[in-house]
């Protein structure tokens, strides 16, 4: 154990990273009226006369004129202070700064103005407030649920701070849809966005609560002896009506970009179906003639996105099978790989656990979510059309 002594700044330093990583649960526990006391030891390892007069006498009177010349108390009571036991050295007994002491998050940022340390980045008062609301609100308050309101845009706090207030006077929600919630001035797909942050402040189950919409769907019908018969091509399904497709598939190709959709070629016994998204893709596995088809199969975007749509859609129906989506495709087919999204903003990684892909499958998601350097992060499925068929044909029945 290497014995040191802690000069005022690098004290700074190391109460400036406490505030940093710990400012949110200081904020929630004072929001409770509990205390969150901070504390930097300012001489480790220190703990004999004979200690400093073995290694650090070179520093040691530096070191106290250093502290003393700062003239922040030595006994508790407002703000922050520095605990300075004496200890012999050289037979004298001296007092020497041990620890230093903020009671609170408050007394620690004025003793960071004293000592430096560098900026907290965070408005600490702005953070008490918005803590304050939530508490007010009987919304959870942790230090995480904390992080993530304070990150929010004002606007989006603003539109928070209504939906908690009308969701404490409405218990019961069900006889509206998420977009039908009649919280004024709000967004029709606010809540889509930010249902899980609500419900993490509220404890409750919103998509469980509110009026669900029937599950539709938007299919092609590929199978060329049907099409020679000269029934519609393009068809949509919705759970609860009285009503069936064309034919009962033997393959079902779930998509999820709509020109991969209607201009997929011919197949017999098939029908693409326009998946829209990990959401509504599993709710794609509930259909009863997507179920009893003999294979399902999904194809989307190579990117984090299309694999974790792919990873939620195996979790509701373990039988799917993909195609276009491993390693070997991704390799071939990198040269309309793109590193940026639409807006020309770089795409990121992902730190998405997808249980659910095979070994080559996540070799390829490996590839394009890395927090590394990456080639390219997406492959869209529109520029493989062509290659499609003969990966679908190919599959095993």
């Amino acid at each position: 154990m290497i014995a040191r002594l802690v000069r005022p700044v690098d004290a700074g330093v190391k109460l400036a990273g406490q505030v940093k990583s710990k400012w949110a649960a200081a904020v929630c526990a004072e929001t409770r009226g509990e205390e969150y006391p901070f504390q930097v030891s300012l001489r480790p390892n220190v703990t004999s006369g004979a200690i400093v007069e073995r290694d650090l006498m070179d520093s040691w009177g530096e070191w106290r004129s250093e502290w003393r010349r700062l003239g922040m108390p030595t006994e508790a009571g407002a703000g922050a202070w520095v605990n300075s036991p004496e200890i012999s050295v050289r037979r004298q007994r001296v007092a020497a700064p041990m620890s230093l002491h903020a009671p609170d998050l408050a007394s620690a940022e004025a003793a960071l103005a004293v000592l430096g340390g560098g900026p907290v980045m965070v408005d600490i008062e702005a953070a008490k407030e918005i803590a304050r609301r939530m508490h007010a609100a009987g919304a959870l308050l942790t230090p995480g649920t904390l992080k993530k309101v304070v990150g929010l845009p004002e606007t989006d706090r603003e539109a928070l701070w209504r939906v908690l207030g009308f969701l404490a006077e409405h218990p019961d929600v069900s006889h509206w849809s998420a977009r039908q919630l009649p919280v004024p001035h709000l967004h029709t797909k606010w809540l889509d966005t930010n249902m899980s942050l609500v419900n993490g402040l509220t404890g409750r189950d919103l998509a469980g609560e509110l009026r669900k919409r029937p599950t539709a769907v938007h299919l092609t019908y590929v199978d060329p002896t049907y099409r020679a018969k000269g029934g519609r091509r393009h068809d949509a399904w919705t759970a609860g009506d009285d009503h069936d497709i064309a034919y009962q598939p033997q393959t079902v190709l779930v998509v999820e970009n709509r020109d991969c959709r209607v201009f997929f070629p011919e197949l017999a016994g098939t029908v693409v179906v326009e998946g829209g998204g990990a959401a509504a893709t599993a709710l794609v596995a509930e259909i009863p003639w997507v179920r009893d088809a003999q294979r399902v199969v999904y194809w989307g975007d190579m990117d984090a996105d299309g694999y974790a749509i792919l990873d939620r859609f195996r979790a509701a129906l373990p039988e799917v099978s993909s195609i276009l989506m491993d390693a070997v495709a991704m390799n071939r087919h990198a040269e309309h790989g793109v590193l940026d999204d639409k807006d020309g903003k770089p795409l990121k990684p992902s730190e998405r656990k997808l249980r659910e892909l095979t070994e080559d499958e996540r070799a390829a998601y490996d590839m394009i979510a890395t927090a590394g350097p990456a080639t390219f992060r997406r492959i869209e499925q529109e520029k493989l059309l062509d290659e499609a068929m003969a990966a679908l044909s190919s599959l095993p029945r």
